[in-house]
This record gives C-alpha cells, sequence and structure tokens, in this order.
C-alpha cells in the first residue's frame, strides 16, 4: 500500500473515531436533558390528551398516545379506556394521581416522578373537560434509556461518522499527494540517472524544509559519484593506452626473432592475448557507455556482416544463417561486438558447426547462435556470464580467450535492456538468446515474449 493510501486510511480512521466519540459525547448530553425534562414532557402530553378525550356513543375515545407510553381514563374510581403498556406499579401510582384529581374537581395537574422496574416515569393527572367521557385522566411517560437514545439517533451518527472520515481520507489523500510530489520528482531523476548519464539532478524547490536539504544531498552525491565515474574512466583509459605501446613494442621486436624459434611464436600470441584481455578490460571499465549514441540499425545486416567476419577467422567453421528483416535501436559498435564475441564462443566451444538466426518477436528482436559442442550445465548458465569463469578444461587459456567474452555480451546486452539466456540446443550444444527491444522503451518482458526457459 503506497504511503499516500496509507495516511488517508490513518486518517480517516481517526476522524472516524473522534467522530463517533463526539457523536456518543452528544447522546448522552441529549439523553441526560431528556431525562431531566421528563415531568415536563408528561404535563405537555396530558394537556394534548385532555383537549381530545371525548364520549363517542356512550364510550370514551381517546386520541392516540403522542408522545405518551400510558394514557387511562377515569369515571369515578373506574378505568373507561386506557392505551398503552406499564408495569403493574406505574399504572397503581397513576390511578392514585386520578383519585387525587376526582377528590379536588377541578383542572388541577397532579405531576409525579419515580423510578419502577430500573426506568424512570412520571406521571400527569388532570380532571376530563368533557364530563360524559370521564371525570380523570392519567398519562405516563418513561424516560428513554441511553441505548433507545442512541438507536434513535443511530442513523444520523453512523452517517455523520462515515461522511467525515471520507472528506478526511480524501483530503489527507490530496494532501499527501501534494506533500509528496517533490519526492516523486526526485525518485524519477533517481531512477532516470544510469551509468551512461550521471549529470541528471533531481529538483530542488527553495522551501527551507526537509524536502530541500534531502534534493540538495541527493544532487551533491550525484555530484561526488560523477567525479568519480569519470577518473575512474580516464585512469582505465590512460592505463590502457600505457598498457598498449609497450605491449606493441614487445610484439614487434618478438615477432622479428620469431621465426626462428617456437618459443617466441608461443610468446607472441600470449602477447596477442594480453592485447586482447586489455582491450575488452577497457571495453567492460566503460560499461555505461556500451549502449551510447544508438540508432535504428538493420539487425539482420549487422548480424551478416559479422558471420562473414566469422567467417574469415574460422576458416574451419561451418556457419550457417538465417535471417530476417529486423530494425533495432542499438549501439552499432557494442552490438558487433556481441555478436562477435557468441560467435567467436560457439567457434571455440563447438564441434565446427553453427547456426545463426535472426527473428522478430512481438516488441523484441532475438538473435540465436547454435552450436554443436557440450553445451552449458543447467547450473552454470548464469556463473558463465561472470568475467573469468572458466568452466572446464575445455574452457581454458589455451584456447586463447579471455575470460571475460561473455561478461562483455551480457553487460553489452543489458546497457541496451535486452537480456541474453543459454538454453540446450537442438544441434545438441548450447544456444545463445539475445532479446533486445526494438525500441527504447519496451512495454513487454523479453522472458515472457520469447518464451524463454532459462
Amino acid at each position: 500500500m503506497s504511503l499516500r493510501r496509507r495516511l488517508a486510511l490513518a486518517s480517516g480512521l481517526t476522524v472516524a473515531l473522534l467522530t463517533a466519540v463526539a457523536a456518543l459525547v452528544l447522546v448522552t448530553s441529549q439523553w441526560n436533558l431528556e431525562k431531566g425534562r421528563i415531568t415536563d414532557a408528561a404535563e405537555l402530553a396530558s394537556i394534548d390528551q385532555a383537549d381530545g378525550v371525548s364520549a363517542v356513543d356512550g364510550e370514551t375515545a381517546l386520541l392516540p398516545r403522542g408522545s405518551a407510553d400510558l394514557v387511562i381514563a377515569v369515571d369515578g374510581g373506574d378505568v373507561v379506556a386506557s392505551s398503552g403498556r406499564a408495569p403493574d406499579d406505574v399504572v397503581a401510582r397513576a390511578l392514585e394521581s386520578a383519585g387525587a384529581v376526582d377528590e379536588v374537581d377541578d383542572d388541577t395537574v397532579s405531576l409525579e416522578e419515580f423510578d419502577s422496574d430500573g426506568a424512570t416515569w412520571a406521571t400527569a393527572a388532570m380532571s376530563c373537560l368533557d364530563p360524559d367521557a370521564c371525570t380523570a385522566m392519567v398519562v405516563g411517560v418513561r424516560a428513554p434509556t441511553w441505548f433507545g437514545a442512541l438507536a434513535d439517533r443511530l442513523v444520523l451518527v453512523v452517517v455523520a461518522v462515515a461522511g467525515l472520515a471520507a472528506l478526511a481520507a480524501l483530503g489527507a489523500a490530496w494532501l499527501a499527494s501534494r506533500a509528496l510530489r517533490p519526492v516523486e520528482a526526485m525518485r524519477a531523476e533517481v531512477a532516470a540517472t544510469t551509468a551512461t548519464d550521471l549529470s541528471r539532478r533531481v529538483p530542488v524547490r527553495r522551501t527551507g524544509d526537509e524536502l530541500e536539504r534531502l534534493a540538495t544531498t541527493l544532487n551533491d552525491t550525484l555530484t561526488r559519484l560523477e567525479a568519480a565515474v569519470s577518473a575512474n574512466e580516464r585512469f582505465v583509459a590512460d592505463a590502457a593506452h600505457e598498457l598498449r605501446s609497450p605491449l606493441a613494442g614487445i610484439r614487434a621486436a618478438v615477432e622479428l626473432r620469431a621465426a626462428a624459434d617456437d618459443l617466441l611464436a608461443d610468446a607472441v600470441d600470449e602477447i596477442d592475448r594480453a592485447s586482447r584481455l586489455v582491450d575488452d578490460l577497457l571495453l567492460l571499465a566503460r560499461g555505461g557507455g556500451l549502449a551510447t549514441h544508438r540508432e535504428m540499425t538493420d539487425l539482420s545486416a549487422l548480424v551478416r556482416d559479422d558471420v562473414d567476419a566469422a567467417d574469415t577467422r574460422h576458416t574451419d567453421l561451418k556457419i550457417s544463417e538465417s535471417t530476417e528483416p529486423v530494425r533495432a535501436d542499438v549501439q552499432r559498435t557494442t552490438m558487433s561486438r556481441v555478436i562477435r564475441n557468441l560467435l567467436d564462443n560457439a567457434a571455440v566451444h563447438g564441434a565446427g558447426r553453427v547456426e545463426v538466426a535472426v527473428t522478430a518477436n512481438g516488441s523484441w528482436a532475438q538473435v540465436v547462435i547454435d552450436d554443436n559442442g557440450d553445451g552449458v550445465p543447467i547450473q552454470d548458465r548464469q556463473r558463465v556470464f561472470e568475467r573469468f569463469v572458466r568452466l572446464d578444461e575445455s574452457r581454458a587459456r589455451a584456447s586463447g580467450g579471455t575470460g571475460i567474452g561473455l561478461a562483455i555480451v551480457k553487460e553489452g546486452v543489458e546497457a541496451h535492456g535486452g537480456t541474453v539466456t543459454v538454453q540446450d540446443s537442438p544441434l545438441g550444444g548450447a544456444r545463445f538468446v539475445v532479446a533486445l527491444p526494438l525500441t527504447r522503451d519496451p512495454q513487454a518482458n523479453p522472458a515472457t515474449e520469447n518464451g524463454s526457459d532459462s
């Protein structure tokens, strides 16, 4: 759950709790007020009833009870009409009040408040205005219980709690969105910062708060990182240049004498290997620039050129190709190095036969290189792309490799936002599958679209 949603939920629950507590306090206050006015309520109810008690066809008729819980009409000590229910002791007290009014024989109101079975009651007795209907009338009103008072207002309480909680949650979400907008802008900039572009900086809002200090700190960190990477690249370039010159000189000197000395001929091969190692290390050290200066490229034509070059380098290798027109956004030099390294790997560790295919699959381009060698064990299919990893004697230094060819492949492909995997080849050896996005921002997962089982 996002921070904005958590804040909205916490705010909504807090306001709901506070609103509920406030509603309970108000209900309790109103309940106490109604209890204190129960006698007044009984008197008003009796006045309302007195105006409506009448004799109809010789029988006493009462009005609907209204706010009263008990209405009794008495004529000469006898109950001639009643409405509502009440405990026996309440009825007895009401009859006593009616008798008191009979004796006075006036419109005097007799009021009384008392407790019965844990409830508070109030009665009001009056002389009947219509002597044909009755001589006295008594109204009884029971004070509401706390739960009853709450039940009467439950719908209002629920609506108030839910409404205020929803408003608080929406308000908190809106405020959180505004407050976190600078954080999201900073996150987006940092996420877009890569080894190929360390010049990006997060926006700084001059607010004088923690967000400004965070943005300033991030920018300072990025500046130090950019300086460190630049210094490292300069060091690698200088070191490579300093190593290339003496290696070239040593090779030239040794080569002059190698024709008459087999040991010196082997030394030339080792010097060539050292030169290739220097070049490969320089390329890896510049990993951040492996995918710079990209352009839409005919990937099939690029692969065909590398296959022709591999035919020249490996005259005993039989290479067949199957390509279809595919254009991808790549850095030509880096991608050519990737294909060349995979072809050289197949030539060294295969048994003389290599098949190359270029296809398009959805929003991804695929380059598949099969060989008929021994393949790569499942447990080593990730480790084979690590630097200086040799799985067995066939990958020993005698093969002439530097041990980082596949590492260059992996870093070059990933710099383009792609993947490289190892599978079993139909030829019996290893199948290397390179998946490259056709655009800069692919929306799909290459492992899903390409059906990779690596």
